[in-house]
């Protein structure tokens, strides 16, 4: 609903002749996947300061930019109790703050280029830079996937850095190398669990 739900309201909208009306997406959040408890919402798995959380705010967020939405507010970034931003209580920080820096260095790579993905949980974001070097942003929201594979046109054995976020580290460096098919192929994570990996090329074919 969180993707799907803009275009209903603009047809709904500009059926009644809003069509200059601003959407505005205001207070979204990841949800505990049973009923909001203080308990649930502490939960270091599927908590508001999960690595899940964190994920799913930058797989919405990559899916917002081809819904029709002028505004979109993450709810919330600063230290709010239980968890709800990108710091906590003690100022450290949480999950979300990795994947925002993440999301926030594709503006390096405003060119969009188009993508396919099989699965709504699997969110990808690619574009280039002036110079024409690669980035891609993946978010896998709890698609059980052992792998990840992309293909890239024109990416034939390129190398690119790689930044992830899971479970086991926020924030590993790595680096992935393009077959000669331009395939890259990045680790999953159980069902249950969810990852993000920034992808920027280094050096070209």
């Amino acid at each position: 609903p969180l993707l799907s739900e803009p275009a209903r309201m603009r047809k709904v909208l500009d059926s009644y002749g809003f069509v200059k009306a601003e959407l505005v997406l205001d207070e979204w959040h990841y949800w505990p996947p049973e009923r909001f408890q203080k308990k649930i919402a502490q939960d270091p798995v599927h908590g508001l300061a999960s690595v899940n959380a964190a994920v799913f705010a930058a797989a919405a967020m990559i899916g917002c930019q081809d819904a029709p939405l002028d505004v979109s507010c993450h709810y919330t970034l600063g230290p709010l109790g239980d968890g709800w931003g990108a710091w906590d209580r003690t100022n450290d920080r949480t999950p979300l703050f990795y994947t925002f820096r993440a999301f926030a260095r594709m503006l390096d790579y405003p060119n969009r280029v188009a993508v396919e993905s099989p699965d709504p949980c699997l969110q990808i974001l690619a574009g280039t830079d002036g110079k024409g070097r690669r980035g891609v942003l993946i978010a896998d929201f709890k698609t059980g996937a052992d792998s990840l594979s992309l293909v890239l046109k024109g990416a034939e054995n390129v190398r690119f850095a790689c930044v992830r976020t899971d479970e086991t580290s926020l924030e590993a460096d790595g680096e992935v190398v393009a077959d000669g098919n331009g395939r890259l192929t990045v680790a999953g994570v159980p069902a249950d669990r969810s990852a993000l990996i920034l992808l920027t090329e280094t050096q070209t074919n």
